[in-house]
């Protein structure tokens, strides 16, 4: 890792800055998404990227950077250090993994049961306490490969868990009358199930050289949950017209219209706004300023008694039984 940043120490800065652009774009494009259609696996999309890439950034960037500019210092306890960020980034592992759990539970449109929750706890405890106890043994007799054996355990753990959950969330799918959302579970878990199983392959079981792995490894990850941005914003997009938009039997909304006293361009903004446009969006639509379609957004708001895009969105799927 050391002699990899004193050769190519410039490449590897402008490296990271893309690698960290990339990362903070996926996390703004689902923050839209989720913010557009209240979903709530949309939501766990959003956090789990967040939880994901704060643990690359832990283990990958912080320890790098921090030798690269205190050499002289660290250099003869790179290894050490390396895993002890990897200990104080564990939460974050942990958080991410039961984070895509719940994202296909959601998809499934159901809950985890208490039990599973419990269950995952107490194995996340369990791997944090062994990792600490594998750090203090490679420690003290300077010898790192005890704790990386027993990192390459979690690893295998957390694949086993993703494996588990696409594998549920596939064959769950089959039975489901729903032709687009089973669509979308299966090709979401056909993907990740081969995704995570190269990946895991490739830098667990294969023998890179070590600098290879280090710096390839997370710009694939970040990758790796690209595609699934698109299939989620493609697929909600759609089934937030189809099931919110096209309930007109029941839906009154010219009774709800009579009732909250929305004029005709409130009435044109509330539609464009049920099918997730922006205000830039709604305002090219209707050929008028963003000011003004705030404005009317706010008026509308004050109306029907919400308070934000997602309340309006809640308050129309609670009227369309959704």
């Amino acid at each position: 890792m050391i002699d990899t940043v004193n050769i190519l120490s410039p490449f590897i800065y402008i490296y990271y800055t893309a690698l960290v652009i990339i990362a903070l774009g996926s996390v703004a494009w689902a923050y839209q998404l989720q913010k557009r259609y209240p979903f709530k696996y949309l939501l766990d999309f959003f956090y789990y990227l967040i939880a994901i890439y704060f643990y690359w950034f832990v283990i990958i960037l912080v320890p790098d950077l921090l030798m690269a500019i205190l050499r002289e210092d660290l250099e003869a306890r790179s290894v050490t250090l390396y895993w002890v960020f990897v200990l104080l980034s564990l939460p974050c592992f942990f958080i991410g993994l039961y984070l895509f759990i719940s994202l296909f539970i959601h998809l499934r449109d159901q809950k985890i049961p208490k039990w599973i929750t419990w269950i995952y706890l107490m194995a996340a405890l369990g791997f944090g306490i062994g990792l600490g106890i594998a750090l203090k043994l490679s420690i003290e007799q300077t010898d790192h490969d005890v704790i990386g054996n027993f990192y390459l355990i979690l690893r295998s753990f957390a694949l086993c868990v993703r494996l588990v959950v696409v594998a549920y969330a596939f064959l769950g799918a089959i039975k489901s009358s729903d032709k687009e959302q089973k669509g979308l579970i299966q090709t979401l878990s056909v993907y990740f199930f081969v995704a995570f199983t190269l990946y895991s392959v490739l830098f667990d079981y294969i023998p890179f050289p070590r600098d290879i792995r280090f710096y390839l490894s997370p710009l694939i990850y970040v990758f790796i949950n690209i595609p699934p941005l698109f299939f989620l914003g493609k697929f909600t997009g759609k089934i937030f017209k189809d099931r919110l938009l096209t309930h007109d039997e029941r839906i009154d909304f010219e009774g709800i219209f009579d009732k909250y006293g929305l004029s005709k361009r409130e009435q044109e903004i509330f539609f464009l706004m049920l099918e997730g446009k922006s205000n830039r969006e709604i305002g090219e639509v209707l050929y008028i300023s963003v000011k003004t379609v705030k404005n009317h957004i706010y008026s509308i708001f004050q109306k029907l008694g919400v308070k934000s895009r997602i309340k309006l969105y809640i308050f129309m799927r609670n009227l369309a039984g959704n």
